[in-house]
């Protein structure tokens, strides 16, 4: 049985570089929160070793305590060293890690720590767009808090249909009068009611079936 006091891990996983190279780069952050865990850490990222001759892409860095204001401390006295709380260990892997080596890295870290999650940083699929959020690994369906659907973010010209949930691109010029209601192509829904100040078109990205 694990100990309350085993320390805890957080594994997050995110693309480095631009969204148009293949494979792209990935960086796989592992942080552990407690006293001596740099052997967890680089039994953590054992699987990602370099093969033959390559570089080590691999670091671990101390995460040290923030430093403690003490006004009564004499001035005189060498300040103490910070105390080390944690350690991050990172590691650039070429090409999204599979789920089998993911699982292992969980599995390493389950074995020592009291707590091991696992999130991935999900992109917004819009161009050039750089929106980002955390969900659980390997949950393509997950739609992260604001978004107007798992892969585009809330940032942009789209509405989604109240009632069944399709998705439109949205676009507007002023109109010279009342501009007419715009209803769902899907279900019929109204999504913008008649005599805005806006004419508005709406074009039909993703279809969901009421």
């Amino acid at each position: 049985m694990i100990e309350q006091t085993a320390p805890t891990a957080t594994v997050t996983i995110e693309p480095e570089d631009h969204k148009d190279k293949s494979p792209r780069e990935y960086l796989i952050r592992v942080t552990l929160k407690g006293p001596n865990v740099m052997t967890i850490a680089r039994d953590a990222l054992a699987r990602f070793a370099p093969a033959g001759d390559q570089p080590d892409r691999r670091r671990f860095d101390p995460i040290l305590a923030k430093p403690i204001h003490m006004p009564n401390r004499d001035r005189d006295a060498p300040p103490k060293p910070p105390a080390v709380v944690g350690v991050e260990a990172t590691v650039i892997w070429d090409g999204r890690p599979d789920e089998e080596l993911v699982a292992q890295l969980r599995a390493a870290l389950l074995g020592r720590c009291q707590k091991a999650s696992v999130r991935e940083m999900r992109e917004c699929g819009e161009p050039e767009c750089t929106t980002t959020a955390p969900v659980e690994w390997n949950r393509p369906q997950e739609i992260p808090q604001g978004w107007y659907n798992a892969s585009v973010c809330g940032k942009h010209s789209y509405k989604e249909c109240p009632r069944c949930k399709s998705l439109y691109l949205m676009t507007s010029t002023n109109s010279g009068g009342q501009a007419e209601s715009v209803s769902c192509e899907v279900c019929g829904s109204v999504m913008i009611e008649w005599g805005g100040t806006k004419h508005w078109e709406a074009q039909l990205v993703t279809r969901v079936e009421p």
